[in-house]
C-alpha cells in the first residue's frame, strides 16, 4: 500500500512542478512547513516535486527520503534511494543515508523489545549498508557509528566493540563512539553481576566473575567520562552512568546522574520504578523538580519531553499524600502530552481525597469518556483496586442521584469493564438507554446476557431496545423471541418456589413487563 502511494507521488511530481507559482522556493517552503506541521507525507510530496524540477540536485532526494522516514515509510524511502543512487554514483551521503534508513527501520521494528527475523534482518541490512560505505570511505564517521550500533543490536558485542573502538580512534572528539564502547562494556558488566547474583559462585569462580565485573565497570565509566567530556550536554551518558552506579549498589551517585540526565533532557528513559525504591519521597520529589526546572531553563526545549518526568513527580507527590500538588502536576503532564491519559486517573482521585467530590466526579467521568478501556486497564493493574472501585461506585451513584446520567453512564462503563458481571453491564446498559445511546445499550445488554442468559429482566430489557429503539424486521423478530423466553423462564422460576422475596418480586415484575411488551408487538396483541 505504501509503495503504491510513493508511485503516485513520483507520477504526480512533474505535474506539480509545472503548476503556476510552484517554483523551487515555493516547493521548498511547502516541504519545510509540512515538516513543521507534522505532515511528513506532504513534505515528501513537495521534495519529490523538487527532485523532478531539479533532477541534478541530490539534496531533494535526501529531503524526500528523510520525510518518508519521519513518517515511518522506511521501505518507500529505501526504494527511492535504490532508484536515485545510481544517478549520483559519487555521492557518499546518499549511501550513508541508506544505512541510516535501514537502522531507523530496524529500530522501528524492534520497538517494544520485539526480536524476530524481520528485526534481525533489518539490523543486518543497516550493518551491511554501513560496511559498503566504509569499503570505499574508511573515514566516514556516521557509517562507522551505524555499523557499531547495528552490531550491538544484533548481539555481536565483539564486532560492535571493534567498530566502536575504531571510530573512537578516528574521531576521539565525537561522543558517539565512546557511548557505543560504554554500551558494550556495560552489557558485560551487567552480565557478570547477574551471574554472581544468580549462580552464587564461590572461590575462584567468584573471583573471576568479580574481576570481569570490575574491569567491565571501569571500561564503561572510562568511556562515559570520555563521552561526557566530548559533549557535556548529551543526556544519555549521564543516564548510563546512573545505571552503572545503580547496578553497583551506589544509589546516591545513581540519583545524581539520573537527575543530571533529566535536567538535560526531561524525556530521558531512566528507570523511574527503581528511583521510587531507591529514594525517599522527599528526595525523589526534589530530584524531579530540580530536573524539570533545569530542563525548562534550557533553550529550545520541547514541552512534550517534560511529560514523563512531570507525571512521575505527580505520582511521587500523590504517594506522599500531597494531593493538591499532585493534581497540578498530573494536569501539567496531560497538557504537555495528551497521550498521557492515565494522568487523569490521579487528577480525579486526588480531588476525591481532597474532599472535592464535585471535581472528582467530573474528572473521573471525563477520563472515562475519553478512554474507558484505558481507565479500566489501569484499575486492573493497580494494587489498590479494591479500595478505588468503591469510590468510583460512589461517584457513579452520586451522579445518577443528582440527575447527571451522562457522567454516571461513563463511570458505570468503567465498572462494567473492570468487574465484568451481569449486574454491572446491566446498569451500564440502562444508563446508555437513558442518555439515548441505544447501540451501546444493546451491546451492553448482550454482554450481560452472555454472563446471565436466563435472566427474565435482562431478556426483557434487551428486547425493549430492539423493539422500541432499534426497530427493524430482524430486530422485532429477535425481540419477540426474547420476550417469549423471558416469560417462559420467569414462569418456571416462580413455579419452583425457591425464590426469596426480593428475587420473587423482580421476577414477577419482569414477567409482567415481558407479557405487556409482547402484547404490543405487531401481529401479537389484540
Amino acid at each position: 500500500m505504501r509503495r503504491v502511494a510513493l508511485t503516485f507521488l513520483l507520477a504526480a511530481a512533474p505535474a506539480m512542478a509545472q503548476e503556476a507559482g510552484a517554483g523551487v522556493l515555493t516547493l521548498q517552503a511547502q516541504a519545510q512547513r509540512a515538516l513543521q506541521d507534522g505532515k511528513p507525507d506532504a513534505a515528501a510530496e513537495a521534495y519529490l516535486a523538487l527532485a523532478q524540477a531539479e533532477p541534478q540536485e541530490a539534496k531533494w532526494v535526501t529531503g524526500a527520503v528523510e520525510a518518508l522516514s519521519r513518517g515511518d515509510r522506511f521501505r518507500d524511502a529505501l526504494d527511492l534511494l535504490d532508484t536515485a543512487t545510481p544517478r549520483f554514483k559519487d555521492n557518499v551521503d546518499l549511501r550513508v543515508l541508506a544505512a541510516k534508513v535501514n537502522m531507523l527501520r530496524a529500530e522501528n521494528l524492534a520497538a517494544g523489545g520485539k526480536r524476530d527475523t524481520h528485526v534481525l534482518f533489518a539490523y543486518e541490512d543497516a550493518a551491511q549498508a554501513a560496511r559498503d560505505v566504509l569499503a570505499t570511505h574508511a573515514d566516514n564517521r556516521d557509517a562507522r557509528l551505524i555499523l557499531a550500533e547495528a552490531e550491538f543490536s544484533l548481539g555481536n558485542f565483539d564486532a560492535a566493540l571493534e567498530a566502536a573502538q575504531e571510530a573512537a580512534k578516528r574521531f576521539p572528539e565525537h561522543p558517539g563512539a565512546h557511548i557505543l564502547i560504554a554500551k558494550v562494556a556495560f552489557q558485560r558488566f551487567v552480565d557478570a553481576r547477574q551471574r554472581i547474583r544468580n549462580e552464587a559462585p564461590k572461590g575462584k569462580d567468584l573471583e573471576r566473575l568479580a574481576t570481569e565485573a570490575a574491569a567491565a565497570r571501569k571500561e564503561t565509566t572510562s568511556a562515559l567520562d570520555a563521552a561526557i567530556a566530548a559533549d557535556p550536554q548529551r543526556a544519555f551518558p549521564h543516564k548510563l552512568l546512573g545505571d552503572v552506579h545503580a547496578w553497583n549498589d551506589n544509589p546516591g551517585q545513581a540519583l545524581l546522574c539520573y537527575g543530571k540526565a533529566l535536567g538535560l533532557d526531561a524525556g530521558t528513559p531512566v528507570n523511574h520504578d527503581w528511583l521510587a525504591t531507591a529514594a525517599k519521597p522527599a528526595a525523589l520529589i526534589e530530584l524531579y523538580r530540580k530536573a524539570l526546572d533545569e530542563y525548562r531553563a534550557r533553550p529550545h526545549t520541547d514541552v512534550r519531553r517534560t511529560a514523563t518526568t512531570t507525571w512521575y513527580l505527580g505520582k511521587a507527590l500523590f504517594q506522599d499524600k500531597q494531593f493538591a500538588k499532585a493534581r497540578d502536576q498530573m494536569r501539567t503532564a496531560y497538557a504537555a502530552n495528551p497521550d498521557y491519559t492515565n494522568s487523569l486517573y490521579y487528577v480525579w482521585l486526588a480531588s476525591y481525597w481532597l474532599g472535592d467530590h464535585d471535581a472528582a466526579e467530573q474528572e473521573a467521568a471525563q477520563y472515562a469518556r475519553l478512554s474507558a478501556t484505558g481507565f479500566a486497564d489501569l484499575l486492573r493493574s493497580l494494587p489498590d483496586r479494591a479500595q478505588t472501585l468503591p469510590i468510583i461506585t460512589f461517584l457513579a451513584a452520586r451522579a445518577f442521584k443528582a440527575s447527571r446520567p451522562v457522567q454516571s453512564c461513563a463511570l458505570n462503563h468503567v465498572l462494567a469493564l473492570v468487574e465484568n458481571s451481569a449486574e454491572t453491564w446491566n446498569n451500564y446498559a440502562f444508563l446508555c438507554r437513558e442518555v439515548g445511546d441505544h447501540q451501546a445499550s444493546l451491546a451492553a445488554y448482550e454482554r450481560a446476557l452472555e454472563l446471565e442468559p436466563d435472566s427474565p429482566q435482562i431478556l426483557n430489557d434487551t428486547a425493549v431496545i430492539l423493539q422500541y429503539h432499534l426497530t427493524t424486521p430482524e430486530n422485532l423478530a429477535r425481540a419477540k423471541a426474547m420476550y417469549e423466553r423471558a416469560v417462559a423462564v420467569a414462569q418456571k422460576d416462580l413455579s419452583s418456589g425457591q425464590l426469596d422475596a426480593a428475587a420473587k418480586a423482580r421476577t414477577e415484575q419482569a414477567l409482567k413487563d415481558a407479557q405487556a411488551n409482547l402484547a404490543k408487538m405487531p401481529g401479537v396483541g389484540g
